[in-house]
């Protein structure tokens, strides 16, 4: 039998291709409707010939440093005046920094005449005085010339017994005779007192919680009163207070009292943004 199919392989061929070819095909069009597949051929993508001499290359737009404020003097002397918030500056750096930033071209004497501890009614009765304090020796204000004063609002030592009446009486003359120094004079409104830790630290005055929080209501009275005083005279303000209101992160936690890092640093950048050199 196998030798006659062999000799014969023509009828043993076709009857293998009818019983072929229909099982395939049956077997991929059933293949495709489950996968849910058309049959269709897929054109091949012939890539186009790039000739160098058309290609433009559009080089990114690089952001040009804006040019340093050009100002009117080589040299600018700089006041800032008031309490221990003015005090605790030291030698300014801060504000020699962001000045430096700014105004590269131009050079700025900073005069810091901050004592701690004092109120109004003091700050008031030694502004025609020559300064020591901190190791820091100036002539009075007068005679430095200044361009721009700084003037911190006494607020964080109230009056005993404490009087927002009293600041004010104090606050309008010590602007009035300020005023008279020379230069541009703004009001400094410092960082926001704390409220449930004031005064609470290793180094902080660490009162009873209810005469800590009766202390920083004051102090946040006398900051109001600053304020007020100040748009009825015409002075510009630096408002940190309003900035800085329940932003912990801005006193320092050592004392509870003082700028942190943060607070310092902010301040002095709200200085250099507000003041406007002539």
């Amino acid at each position: 039998m196998l030798n006659k199919i062999i000799s014969h392989p023509l009828p043993f061929l076709v009857l293998t291709l009818l019983i072929v070819v229909p099982f395939l095909t049956l077997n991929i069009v059933d293949t495709k409707k489950i996968l849910g597949v058309k049959v269709q051929a897929s054109p091949v993508a012939t890539p186009t010939p790039t000739v160098a001499a058309f290609v433009t290359l559009s080089p990114k737009p690089t952001a040009s440093p804006s040019p340093a404020p050009n100002l009117s003097k080589s040299t600018y002397n700089i006041v800032l005046y008031g309490d221990s918030m003015i005090d605790t500056m030291g030698d300014m750096k801060y504000i020699s920094d962001a000045l430096t930033k700014k105004y590269p071209k131009t050079k700025f004497d900073l005069y810091n005449y901050g004592i701690g501890g004092q109120n109004v009614k003091q700050g008031f009765e030694r502004l025609n005085l020559n300064f020591s304090n901190q190791g820091r020796v100036y002539e009075a204000i007068g005679n430095i010339k200044p361009d721009v004063i700084i003037l911190g609002t006494f607020a964080y030592n109230p009056f005993d017994p404490h009087s927002t009446d009293n600041y004010k009486n104090y606050l309008t003359p010590l602007i009035t005779q300020i005023k008279t120094k020379g230069g541009q004079l703004y009001l400094l409104l410092e960082v926001a007192p704390l409220k449930e830790n004031f005064g609470v630290g290793p180094h902080g005055i660490n009162w009873p919680a209810d005469l800590a929080q009766k202390q920083s209501q004051h102090i946040e009275e006398q900051l109001l009163a600053a304020k007020s005083v100040a748009q009825n005279m015409g002075i510009p303000i630096i408002d940190v207070y309003t900035k800085t209101k329940g932003i912990p992160s801005y006193t320092n936690t050592d004392d509870g009292i003082h700028p942190s890092y943060d607070g310092q640093v902010f301040t002095a950048n709200l200085i250099i943004q507000t003041v406007q050199f002539k």
